[in-house]
């Protein structure tokens, strides 16, 4: 028991309950009204797949850390400008899309469309590829545990294989098309919701929002160091910052690349439109994610303020929170405590039941991306999806114990485990588009092998092996003034994972290149 149970009446989970049951009645609905003949779904206009595209990035862990980050006293609006090179980079491939016909491929296409280059190489590609989805699929199941487990007396591992048998369940209920729609649908009861909270916080601030511009201006910890929260610039040179101006023109246009035009769960979408163009069009209406992250960037600021102007004072809430120095500890989960604690009975079911029935369609989706066992039959789509599910469970399980030790943030934690598979799968698949004869298949595989060793001995510390002071002295000097989000003081990482991305994607890249040999017609 942790207490917070008792926040949740009999009617909120009634509300709950109706939110996820009317998902599973919609999913059966839809399925029998597609008209989709076999394993092909029906085309579907490009406005709902972009909206299915919103929806699956949001659930995926932003809707949960984006307020997190605005809560810490020293964190400010700089990851904006990661979300303006988004908006950036997805009218860049949107318009590439609708003017050039790029065809989005699924990793597991046949190793003839990948250009023939080799068993090896294909098999590189496809493992990686499904490895890839695997760690989002139990990056989703933590973000949907972590909530889950405040409104009941379970811990968060627990919860996690009753989230996996619904979402196979919802598995048999219908396809890509039916899961498209449904988080179409949910995206609009999503931002309401969003709304709804913003203004519930907003309401209770006692000088308006214009009488706290000045506060967050001039935001002082308890060590009497001011900070900035409406700073959005940061071009401190530090390569442990992850949210800096460098990192976001320099690393981020790679994990949008990547989340775009070779992440399965995004190609499965795409392939719902009719043609490229219309592919494009919903690439381009995805940028419509920017609006709710406002909203949800707003709502932290607005929860900072709360807290700093009515701390909690329940112990069962500080201890939820590991309230320290005046601040708490577990951003990620500040949000959700505080609609489970302030918020009036009925709307708290309501929102936690959107939550959760948006992220249980994301999980469908990411069951559905996921190859399934040989020899179809009626239970192989489900049992398929039952296996991937408890694979991911334990990953899940890891992921939470390792997050609750180390205090890492949702956001960093996922940007991490980016980290592992973002730059090589970009260069496997610009290798690919090479032909046979312009990839070395061995290659790619030795660079994908030295990109997860550089990984490793960035994430697990191995730099901290070197002398007493030897990288504490060179980063000394690009240490300016505090601002923005710091390095936690459990990081043992050198550089911020987002270096990660271009630096593993280079490294791949140049093992598996290959000159082409030369044409003897060519003069």
């Amino acid at each position: 028991m942790n207490g917070l149970e008792s926040f949740f009446s009999p009617r909120d989970w009634g509300v709950l309950g109706l939110c996820v049951g009317l998902t599973f009645v919609i999913s059966l609905w839809l399925r029998r009204t597609d008209g989709s003949s076999g394993e092909q779904p029906r085309p579907l206009p490009w406005p709902v797949v972009g909206c299915s595209l919103v929806l699956a990035e949001l659930t995926g862990w932003i809707f949960l850390a984006a307020p997190g980050v605005m809560l810490a006293i020293c964190g400010n609006l700089a990851y904006l400008q990661w979300m303006i090179v988004s908006l950036a980079m997805r009218s860049v491939i949107g318009f590439l899309q609708m003017r050039r016909g790029w065809v989005f491929r699924e990793g597991n296409t046949s190793r003839e469309e990948w250009g023939g280059t080799g068993r090896p190489f294909h098999k590189t590609l496809a493992i990686l590829s499904h490895f890839s989805s695997w760690i989002g699929l139990a990056l989703r199941l933590v973000v949907l545990a972590l909530p889950l487990a405040l409104i009941t007396s379970w811990p968060a591992e627990r919860c996690l294989l009753p989230l996996v048998a619904m979402a196979a369940l919802l598995v048999f209920l219908g396809g890509a098309g039916v899961v498209a729609k449904v988080e179409s649908i949910h995206l609009i009861c999503l931002g309401f919701v969003s709304v709804y909270v913003l203004a519930s916080l907003a309401g209770g601030l006692t000088d308006g929002w214009v009488g706290s511009l000045e506060s967050l201006r001039q935001s002082e910890n308890f060590e009497g160091a001011r900070t900035d929260k409406l700073a959005v610039r940061d071009f401190r040179l530090d390569p442990a910052l992850e949210f800096t101006f460098w990192t976001a023109l320099l690393c981020f246009p790679f994990h949008q690349w990547w989340f775009l035009a070779v992440d399965r769960g995004t190609l499965m979408r795409l392939r719902l439109c009719v043609d490229a163009r219309a592919a494009g069009r919903a690439v381009l209406s995805s940028s419509l994610a920017l609006i709710v992250i406002l909203l949800l960037l707003a709502t932290g600021l607005a929860l900072f303020l709360d807290y700093r102007a009515n701390p909690p004072e329940d112990p069962v809430i500080l201890r939820a929170l590991d309230w320290r120095g005046g601040e708490p500890a577990r951003y990620d989960l500040a949000l959700f405590l505080w609609i489970l604690t302030e918020m009036p009975e009925g709307a708290r079911g309501m929102t936690f039941g959107v939550f959760i029935a948006a992220s249980m369609t994301g999980l469908q989706a990411s069951l559905l991306s996921l190859p399934r066992l040989p020899r179809p039959s009626a239970l192989t789509k489900g049992m398929s999806a039952f296996l991937w599910g408890l694979g991911a469970v334990i990953l899940a399980i890891g992921l939470i114990r390792y997050q609750r030790s180390s205090g890492i943030g949702l956001l960093s934690l996922s940007y991490g485990l980016a980290a592992l598979t973002v730059g090589p799968l970009l260069a496997l698949s610009l290798l690919a588009l090479r032909g046979k004869g312009g990839a070395r298949p061995m290659g790619a595989l030795i660079g994908v092998i030295l990109s997860l060793l550089l990984i490793l001995i960035n994430q697990t510390g191995f730099w901290k092996w070197l002398p007493d002071g030897f990288i504490e002295e060179w980063l000394v000097q690009f240490q300016p003034s505090p601002q923005g989000v710091e390095r936690s003081s459990t990081s043992t990482s050198f550089v911020a994972s987002a270096w990660l991305w271009p630096i593993t994607a280079l490294l791949t890249w140049a093992c598996g290149w290959k000159k082409r040999p030369r044409d003897p017609l060519d003069f």
